[in-house]
């Protein structure tokens, strides 16, 4: 028995990277104004927000997704985030064709949390995936010398993209046009479906996402944040102490405020730890479940939009795939 009112099969392309890389402005020269571009470097996209697409006969979701340096989030919140998003869409049946990954040519140099997001996206997919990803370079347009994007393209080749290139993922130039966005996403829709590292591991083999390939990177940090925090509430509480014996009233209550601060953040983190002790592949499976019992769903798209939370753009463009343009 189907679930589904319309029992059509969906495809869904993920667009990923830092936060201020273009992820936005990529998806908005595929359906005009169909996301909100930032402007800054602190995130605009704090949910993952879905865009639908005519591709052919085919309905693509393209979705936009947080990047890991997030100026108001941790790397455990979004991690979970983006992993509850890809269970739900493998939950449902909807193929996920490939992924994006956005870079900015205009850092001059790859930062701590570039190499450390770039280790987690190489987690979250595997090797047996390489071949569904496209490793795209934006801003070009804002170099005063293209000799310059060159060369740091080289070093991303040589330094940090070469082993996903020899697995048979594509480095390629974004332009910023229309035309070629669209390419790319015609290109990767044809690719054959491909199932994640971190979905088979969650799924398949029932892990808690701590022990995950993806998860396991993310622990120590967290643990590490944890234990600092103590130390600070420690120091803070000895200072109160000796505040009160003075009774300096002004010191006391400043120090009672951070420590009121730390003890918050300290929690949250706590929580967060909780969380990567669980088994999302069977929490998702139950919510679904759960879900289905409640009634028929339309498609899978209403099915999607409500279990992940979501509004979906509602605009389905017509692509027809642009042959010359671009060449995997």
């Amino acid at each position: 028995m189907s679930f589904y009112e319309d029992d059509t099969i969906y495809s869904m392309i993920l667009v990923m990277g830092l936060t201020g890389s273009g992820k936005s402005y990529f998806i908005n020269q595929l359906v005009a104004g169909s996301v909100k571009e930032g402007h800054s470097m602190a995130s605009e996209t704090e949910k993952c927000h879905i865009v639908w697409l005519g591709i052919g006969a085919e309905r693509v979701a393209i979705v936009d997704t947080p990047g890991f340096d997030d100026s108001n989030r941790s790397d455990s919140e979004i991690l979970e985030e983006i992993v509850q998003f890809l269970l739900k869409q493998y939950r449902l049946g909807i193929r996920l064709k490939g992924i994006v990954y956005m870079h900015r040519i205009t850092d001059n140099k790859m930062s701590g949390s570039a190499r450390r997001y770039f280790e987690m996206f190489q987690r979250l997919c595997g090797e047996q995936s390489m071949s569904n990803i496209v490793l795209l370079t934006t801003m070009w347009n804002q170099l005063s010398e293209r000799k310059v994007g060159l060369k740091r393209e080289r070093e991303l080749r040589d330094q940090y993209w070469n082993v996903m290139e020899s697995k048979g993922s594509t480095i390629r130039q974004f332009d910023g046009k229309p035309a070629t966005a669209k390419a790319l996403v015609c290109r990767l829709a044809r690719k054959p479906d491909v199932v994640l590292d971190i979905q088979t591991e969650l799924v398949h083999e029932g892990k808690m996402l701590e022990e995950t390939t993806a998860g396991r990177l993310v622990v120590p940090r967290l643990d590490s944040r944890i234990v600092e925090s103590n130390n600070k509430i420690q120091k803070l509480e000895q200072r109160i102490v000796k505040a009160k014996e003075v009774e300096n009233t002004t010191e006391w209550s400043q120090l009672e405020e951070q420590r009121a601060s730390l003890i918050s953040q300290r929690q949250g983190d706590l929580e967060r730890r909780r969380r990567l002790q669980s088994r999302l592949g069977k929490e998702v499976a139950e919510e679904i479940e759960k879900k289905k019992g409640s009634g028929k769903w339309r498609d899978r798209v209403s099915a999607f939009a409500a279990l992940v939370g979501l509004a979906i753009t509602a605009t389905v463009n017509v692509i027809l795939p642009l042959a010359g343009v671009i060449s995997f």
